[in-house]
């Protein structure tokens, strides 16, 4: 199959968006609420479940400055290396859900993303929020997965945690605030240190839990009860 680039609107200006969506009404629909936000000022579109490779080709010569990806449009691990490359060249990932995603948020929370929306949801103003949000540094989370992950943590026996146990007291602290979804900016001020400081915290806390984001690491800390009587 072969990769239908649909448009490109370049600026100097601006929010850049790489938007994969192989489903037509979704993309194209996306793609007018972004080109109506006063922040974006570039949406590229592609509209082919074959377009991974294409698309890490391209982006390496024009890294968006965020990327929405569709969950379920690719296997997982053309997801996986997709929103990690694109992480590691420092563009955003915003991850795109489906309410029939549901029963998959197991494998949700592993994909390497700053935050989620929900297509069934989506107005101009929420995603606007979203993308504001990413954008500072915050972990936008929709109530389909929070609750999710607070239901399985209800349900789960609460156990010693060795993954956790390494934890310093102050690294506990980033990991509690972590899971209120504050951003890096939001826990330096709470807890009065730089946000270098606060950088190097996250990272610590991430390596010792083994997470490659800081939405598994949440998901980590309330199913396995890391923060349970802290």
């Amino acid at each position: 199959m072969v990769v239908h680039l649909e448009s490109w609107q370049p600026t100097p200006k601006g929010i850049q968006v790489e938007l994969l969506v192989a489903d037509e009404c979704v993309r194209h629909g996306l793609a007018v609420m972004l080109n109506s936000l006063a922040m974006v000022d570039g949406v590229h579109l592609w509209g082919s479940v074959d377009f991974a490779p294409r698309v890490a080709a391209a982006a390496r010569d024009r890294a968006p400055d965020l990327l929405i990806l569709r969950y379920g449009d690719l296997d997982a691990d053309a997801t996986q290396r997709l929103a990690r490359d694109a992480r590691e060249r420092g563009t955003k990932v915003l991850l795109l859900l489906h309410r029939d995603h549901e029963d998959t948020l197991d494998g949700v929370i592993t994909v390497p993303s700053n935050g989620f929306i929900v297509q069934e949801d989506l107005t101009s103003a929420s995603l606007a929020a979203a993308i504001t949000r990413v954008t500072d540094g915050e972990t936008p989370m929709p109530t389909m997965l929070a609750d999710r992950l607070l239901s399985r943590a209800r349900e789960s026996v609460v156990r010693p945690a060795a993954a956790g146990s390494n934890l310093t007291p102050r690294e506990r602290q980033v990991l509690e605030l972590l899971v209120e979804g504050l951003s890096n900016k939001q826990i330096a001020r709470r807890l009065t240190i730089s946000p270098h400081g606060v950088k190097r915290l996250v990272s610590n806390v991430l390596a010792k839990l083994n997470c490659p984001t800081r939405t598994h690491a949440v998901a980590v800390a309330l199913t396995d009860g890391i923060l349970a009587g802290a």
